[in-house]
């Protein structure tokens, strides 16, 4: 706090006139805002309003499209602003490296994840890696795993959910059919309920994740609205 003015010698506060020390020094401050007053020795007083912001973590991506419905070989890159470098990088909220480039990505939707030194963590949700491929034929309509099956649905009258392959090594794709395109939620839990994965997308997009799961069952949980659809996936 730097002052003009009055008589030396002064006194500071950085609550208002609560309470004031002989240092014009304040550190070990979180983010806001903070009234400081300063007295001088015949107690005049000056004030003025001191915001301290917060250096919040900003994503943003560019995208190539993979080349058709059937490869490999789209790419995201994410950038930031803000933040503690160094910084590591995620699309899977698991998994980080210290490169911004994701190459290998077959279409698909996909959420960006930065942290800083400071374990602070900047998302970017809705990544889209194109082309937009239609859900291929629904040749399942079940509620639990198959140990011999590449893909597993959840089906009623207008609702259904596939995700294939099932059980995967890798990266599982979900695929949303008869839903709207209003907001929902995927979330993905572990066995003993511990949530591993969530996103929030819209109803016609497919979302891919999974990479960084260690191998087990785990429930996938689609919810929009009032409507809630489970899913039981395997990671081999």
């Amino acid at each position: 706090v730097n002052v003009s003015g009055g008589i030396a010698p002064y006194t500071y506060s950085k609550d208002g006139g609560t309470t004031y020390q002989s240092g014009n020094s304040f550190t070990s401050l979180g983010s806001g805002p903070y009234s400081i007053s300063v007295k001088d020795s015949k107690g005049c007083l000056g004030s003025a309003v001191v915001t301290i912001n917060l250096n919040e973590i900003i994503v943003t991506a560019a995208v190539t499209n993979s080349s058709s419905c059937a490869s490999n070989n789209g790419s995201v890159q994410l950038f930031r602003t803000g933040g503690y470098g160094p910084y590591s990088y995620s699309l899977d909220g698991n998994t980080y490296q210290a490169s911004t480039l994701f190459t290998g990505k077959a279409p698909g939707t996909y959420t960006g994840y930065v942290k800083d030194s400071k374990t602070c963590i900047g998302t970017l949700a809705n990544i889209v890696v194109g082309p937009d491929c239609p859900p291929g034929p629904q040749p399942f309509a079940r509620s639990h795993s198959s140990a011999g099956s590449k893909a597993n649905a959840v089906t009623d009258s207008k609702l259904k959910i596939q995700v294939y392959p099932n059980p995967a090594a890798e990266s599982f794709t979900l695929l949303l059919q008869g839903f709207s395109n209003e907001k929902l939620t995927v979330t993905v839990t572990d066995v003993f309920g511990r949530k591993v994965y969530q996103l929030e997308g819209a109803g016609k997009q497919q979302y891919r994740f999974g990479n960084g799961f260690t191998a087990g069952i785990y429930i996938v949980q689609v919810v929009q609205g009032n409507t809630k659809r489970n899913l039981t996936i395997v990671k081999e």
